[in-house]
This record gives structure tokens, C-alpha cells and sequence, in this order.
């Protein structure tokens, strides 16, 4: 083996300096690209961290707002039961007193007032259980 073989069998097997100047090249161009998408991909993380609080922030509001919508319409139901609840005209139990009255149903009272025959309007008690009647005047 000449001088020439021996150097070229070193250049082969252990790089010449022209190759690894290369692959250092090729390798800071990858680290340069790699930590330009690091910074972007950052950039991103935080706009994200932004965005998530300001959705938050309108989850809060809507969340108070939707407490708000509820005492509303509780307050609105309770009204609502108060004039169109099971004894809006607050009738008393014929046997007990008790104004716990649920409407149960109607009947026919056998009275005509101008030709229009009168019904009563039937309740039973939650308290004593039993049943009254009161007339229903036409409107």
C-alpha cells in the first residue's frame, strides 16, 4: 500500500475536515431551523394561554348569567303558582280551614244564573284529605 492508498483509507474511514464541516453545517442549519420552530410554536403556546383566559372570563359571565336566569324564572314560577297555582282564589278547606287545596276537579251544581248553568269547582285538602266544593262564576 502506497502513501496515497494509506491516506485515502483515513479520508474513507474517519472523514476529511471539508465532510465534517458538512455535517457540522448541515447539523447547526437543523438546530437553527428546530429553534426558529421552537420559538413559533412558543409564540403559539402563549396566544393559546391568552385566549383560554378570556374564555374563561366569558364562561364565568355566562355562568353568573345563567344563575341570574334561574332566580329569574323561580321568581317568575312562583308567581306563576301564585295566580295560577292549585287554589289561586285561596278557598279554605270547608272541613279543616286549611288553604292547602288542590283542584281535583268540576261538577255540575244543578244552579242556572241567566241561563248558563253554574259549576262547582272541586278541591281536596293536602291536610285532611277530604274534599270541598265552590262555585265557579262565569265570566
Amino acid at each position: 500500500m502506497n502513501i496515497f492508498e494509506a491516506i485515502d483509507k483515513l479520508i474513507t474511514e474517519h472523514g476529511s475536515a471539508s465532510i465534517l464541516k458538512e455535517h457540522v453545517s448541515f447539523l447547526r442549519n437543523k438546530i437553527d431551523m428546530l429553534t426558529s420552530e421552537n420559538n413559533v410554536l412558543k409564540d403559539e403556546i402563549n396566544s393559546m394561554k391568552l385566549n383560554t383566559t378570556s374564555l374563561e372570563k366569558q364562561i364565568q359571565g355566562i355562568n353568573e348569567d345563567n344563575k341570574n336566569l334561574e332566580i329569574n324564572n323561580s321568581n317568575l314560577e312562583s308567581q306563576l303558582n301564585a295566580v295560577h297555582g292549585n287554589n289561586p282564589d285561596k278557598h279554605a278547606c270547608d272541613h279543616c280551614g286549611s288553604a292547602r287545596l288542590k283542584r281535583s276537579g268540576s261538577r255540575h251544581s244543578g244552579k242556572k244564573l241567566a241561563g248558563i248553568t253554574i259549576k262547582d269547582a272541586l278541591y281536596t285538602c293536602d291536610d285532611c284529605g277530604k274534599e270541598s266544593a265552590f262555585t265557579i262564576i262565569p265570566k
